[in-house]
């Protein structure tokens, strides 16, 4: 998970709306470059969001395809563990999912 804007910015700064966490996922890092389909996906997320919160946290695996069940892809359980705390900072999650022919 990497958090956005840190706790320190997120007292002195907070804006409104609510508090999103991304999840993105590239399945083979022979087919897809990991950077380019994290930016993609995570560009496709914050346009969701954007006039309804921000994304603040992130969770990204690579090399799992999305036919591996959520739980036994490292980031997925970690988001998966996250939803589960009631201190978690995020009231939803985003993720990016598109057809890809």
């Amino acid at each position: 998970m990497r958090e956005r804007g840190g706790p320190a910015q997120a007292k002195t700064s907070e804006k409104p709306g609510l508090r999103f966490a991304f999840y993105g996922r590239v399945s083979t890092e022979d087919h897809q470059d990991p950077a380019t389909s994290r930016a993609w996906q995570l560009l496709r997320a914050e346009s969701l969001v954007s006039g309804h919160g921000r994304i603040v946290a992130e969770f990204f695996d690579v090399g799992h395809s999305r036919s591996r069940p959520w739980a036994r892809r490292p980031e997925a359980a970690q988001l998966l563990a996250a939803v589960a705390d009631p201190d978690r900072g995020f009231v939803g999650r985003m993720t990016a999912r598109v057809a890809v022919p």
